[in-house]
């Protein structure tokens, strides 16, 4: 493909006739109004990367809403997988080839390795994971990449990985930009909440009679964060007095335990 018939394929799936193509750098991008290709290899692959990356670029032109801006960069990122998965089916749904052309690039470069992440970041993991289930729903084959990344996802959520496979199970059904933001912020969500749940047990662990220790009776305490609760929690005199009697204490946050017109 000669990089003059470029602006004509991307105007024309774009349905902007105001769009400029320039290839420089490494990147595939676009701001809405300018698609900026790699530098393509002389070789037959050239041909397999500029129909996918212009296929891929026209879909944002057409699809995305550039007016929605994330306020973080984890947001972004989360935000554009989803975001990408969405354009590709819209396109792939309204043009047969295009989805072809779109499926030959992810593959082209999962080989590449640019699907691959490090596992010993389990941020960029869950990323690589997210891509990778989302991809699986355009019927593009990323099995390998979902089970090279599910175990330290899983261990980076604990429980929270059901909640993000439920959550993700809705990915066919975004229909608009803000909804890819919305979806990306529900994971956002969750992340904070199963953290500061491992935290807290993890304080929880260090700090009762709970640590590496089985109890013939357990106390459970509850309390809200008004009451001297969270003072007596962190006294460990309590847990090891009732200790030498085979008691054990737990202490629980959350609201449903606790009534708040009797606070303790």
């Amino acid at each position: 493909m000669k990089h003059t018939t470029l602006p004509l394929v991307a105007k024309a799936l774009g349905e902007k006739y105001d769009i400029q193509v320039q290839i420089s750098g490494d990147q595939a991008y676009t701001n809405g109004r300018i698609i900026n290709l790699p530098s393509l290899p002389d070789s037959k692959e050239a041909a397999l990367l500029a129909r996918g990356y212009i296929d891929h670029e026209s879909a944002h032109i057409r699809f995305t809403d550039f007016s929605v801006k994330s306020s973080t960069s984890m947001l972004k990122c989360l935000t554009n997988i989803l975001e990408d998965i969405r354009i590709e089916k819209m396109m792939g749904a309204k043009y047969p080839g295009c989805r072809s052309n779109l499926k030959d690039l992810a593959e082209h470069l999962k080989q590449q390795g640019s699907f691959t992440p490090s596992l010993q970041d389990p941020p960029q993991t869950l990323l690589a994971w997210l891509c990778a289930r989302g991809r699986l729903t355009l019927n593009q084959d990323f099995s390998d990449i979902l089970a090279m990344t599910s175990s330290t996802v899983n261990a980076f959520l604990g429980t929270g990985y059901k909640k993000l496979l439920d959550l993700t199970e809705r990915i066919p059904n975004l229909v608009s930009t803000r909804d890819s933001q919305s979806m990306a912020e529900e994971i956002l969500r969750l992340i904070r909440d199963e953290k500061q749940q491992q935290e807290q047990e993890q304080v929880l662990n260090s700090s009762t009679s709970l640590a590496g220790k089985k109890y013939t009776t357990m106390i459970r305490v509850a309390g809200d964060p008004w009451s001297g609760y969270s003072t007596f929690r962190g006294e460990p005199r309590l847990a090891e007095e009732l200790g030498r009697q085979d008691i054990g204490i737990r202490y629980l946050d959350e609201e449903k335990f606790y009534d708040q017109n009797e606070r303790m």
